[in-house]
């Protein structure tokens, strides 16, 4: 538990390897702009509608995999009641997928891996952030490679997510996630993260302030968090927030290279 080494000084000691005539002439030229703007118009269209069915596309793979979860969850519980063992789940590789995923890995080795489950109102959540995690990263900063899946105790009911803290929570955790999602680096994205766990406020009233001081784009994350991007985030969280196996009791959740 990074929460107790963190405490009882067992991190210090971690080591491991970063947008007439004249009224011709007019009226030709207006007939021009009008089908240049038009044309302009349908290509503007085009590229809303394919974006929009690309995340439609996603969104419904997550409610598929939820779905799936629910079902897998549902037929283990089955199995165990009747003494009846799980079957395995099948597996499909991809060369390519696995090739990727190690070099990742590579560039990781040596790293210790926090995975931080928590939610953006939850007041154990911020005094984790601000206390034990922030000493731990200004010990091992070089050393460490941190996420944050903010989604916690929430409850989802087919694509419909209720936060345990209310709908500015859930807000909180769309604009934390969409930080993530253009700002990868924890680096870049954990200052203005711990600036808003560190407000008694709700996150949307000190976003502004805590991403501008810190050189983030505060119109393109709250564009995404408003939008289905933002929705699509918080569920692919809360997928992998109920997939953990042992499931979280609690949040702050941490997990420690897994």
């Amino acid at each position: 538990d990074v929460y107790e080494d963190a405490t009882n000084g067992r991190l210090n000691g971690f080591h491991g390897p970063e947008n007439a005539d004249a009224f011709t002439a007019g009226f030709l030229q207006g007939a021009v702009e009008g089908s240049r703007q038009s044309v302009e118009a349908q290509g503007k269209l085009a590229e809303q509608l394919s974006r929009q069915g690309a995340l439609i596309d996603q969104l419904e793979n997550i409610v598929r995999g939820l779905e799936n979860l629910q079902r897998k969850n549902n037929f283990a519980k089955t199995a165990e009641a009747m003494g009846t063992p799980a079957p395995k789940e099948a597996t499909e590789t991809n060369k390519e997928e696995e090739e990727e995923h190690e070099e990742k890995e590579k560039e990781k080795e040596g790293k210790l891996r926090i995975d931080f489950y928590m939610e953006a109102e939850c007041p154990g959540c911020k005094s984790f952030t601000t206390s034990v995690l922030t000493d731990a990263l200004n010990a091992l900063a070089p050393h460490i490679q941190l996420r944050a899946i903010p989604y916690g105790n929430a409850q989802i009911n087919g694509t419909r997510i209720r936060c345990q803290h209310g709908e500015e929570e859930c807000e909180g955790n769309r604009i934390m996630l969409c930080m993530f999602k253009q700002y990868p680096d924890w680096k870049t994205w954990f200052p203005p993260f711990k600036c808003i766990e560190e407000s008694s406020k709700p996150p949307r009233n000190v976003t502004r302030k805590c991403l501008s001081d810190n050189g983030l784009d505060v119109d393109a994350v709250l564009s995404c968090a408003d939008g289905e991007e933002g929705h699509l985030l918080h569920l692919e969280a809360a997928e992998e927030t109920t997939s953990l196996s042992p499931p979280h009791a609690f949040t702050p959740w941490v997990l420690v290279n897994g």
